[in-house]
């Protein structure tokens, strides 16, 4: 459940106590204006954090150590500024809501505060900002950001900014350098691009784990099944996704884990001008998944999508494809 601040009552104007999330299953997201008075907070890491990379974990560590998990909190920001700023420059994210929960969970952080991110928030001064944290955390001893951290109306605050002003306010700034991974920068951009580009391996290298989709399960046509090769049609995913093709990828489901193998496409031949979908089939697999959660990670590119001209050509294809799958799992499972 999200916790209260230790002041329990509502302050005037309807404004609410800042909740402190601890519950990695309930993901809620506030008002920035709506929140009230938390004495307990003294350090905060403010960013998007998309992707909860290396260089964030960096940003999260240098958190923790100027206090306590009970006295430092994670703002995070949903949406993304740029879809609020300019939508079609938004990029797709890395991480579902719920899954940046449970990570930033899993990095010792005790307390998160999602921050709705509106046209209201875009239009406030960058000044009117720290006053109203400030406001909000009136213990606020530190302020944890990453080199590039932009604030404020038209990002009119920046670190040089947030130092200034910090120390009116008797807040310090710490700033994080980037980190350099392979004579570059870690950045959630350069995750992206080594997904697009199929580059797993440099995406986990970034991450600092694998890459993970997660979906739901929904109905499906049955054409797999018809075949002997069933499949899961995944539905709800937040995450960017790689191109089509088909992929080699592990399977989590309820904690036990899978090999399998995902298509990512139009299914051409099954049916003409269909919509994308990614499908996965599960190997030594019975069951029914319908309304099931399950997540794609390690991913292997096996080939392009194509159109075959029957369907026992298709699964001759698949059974080439689940073989190819297994020699690359093959030193350690198969």
């Amino acid at each position: 459940m999200c916790l209260p601040s230790p002041k329990s009552q509502e302050s005037a104007g309807n404004e609410k106590d800042v909740p402190l999330a601890d519950d990695p299953q309930q993901v809620e997201v506030f008002s920035f204006f709506a929140l009230g008075e938390n004495p307990q907070i003294e350090n905060i890491a403010i960013g998007v954090f998309d992707g909860l990379h290396l260089g964030h974990q960096k940003i999260l560590e240098r958190l923790l150590s100027l206090g306590t998990a009970e006295n430092c909190l994670v703002l995070s920001f949903d949406p993304h500024p740029l879809a609020v700023i300019s939508p079609e420059q938004a990029p797709p994210s890395l991480l579902s809501l719920s899954q940046k929960k449970n990570l930033l969970h899993l990095y010792g952080i005790k307390h998160i505060l999602f921050v709705q991110f509106d046209q209201r928030l875009r239009q406030l001064r960058a000044e009117l900002f720290l006053i109203t944290l400030k406001k909000i955390f009136p213990r606020l001893r530190a302020v944890v950001v990453g080199e590039d951290f932009r604030f404020g109306l038209n990002a009119e605050g920046n670190v040089a900014f947030l130092k200034e002003r910090g120390r009116n306010l008797r807040v310090q700034t710490v700033v994080v350098p980037p980190l350099i991974r392979y004579g570059e920068p870690i950045s959630s951009t350069r995750i992206r691009k080594a997904i697009v580009q199929r580059n797993f391996w440099l995406a986990s290298e970034l991450l600092g784990r694998s890459y993970k989709i997660e979906g739901y399960v929904a109905a499906g046509r049955g054409a797999g099944k018809e075949i002997g090769f069933p499949t899961a049609n995944l539905e709800g995913i937040a995450q960017l996704l790689p191109p089509p093709g088909v992929y080699g990828c592990q399977v989590e489901y309820k904690n036990e884990f899978f090999f399998g193998v995902a298509n990512y496409g139009r299914r051409p031949t099954v049916q003409d001008g269909g919509e994308l979908v990614l499908e996965v089939h599960l190997l030594n697999f019975s069951g029914d998944l319908y309304g099931e959660k399950l997540s794609l990670f390690n991913f292997q590119f096996l080939r392009e999508e194509k159109k075959f001209l029957s369907l026992p050509e298709l699964k001759s294809q698949i059974e080439k494809d689940i073989q190819k799958a297994k020699e690359f799992f093959m030193p350690k499972f198969f």
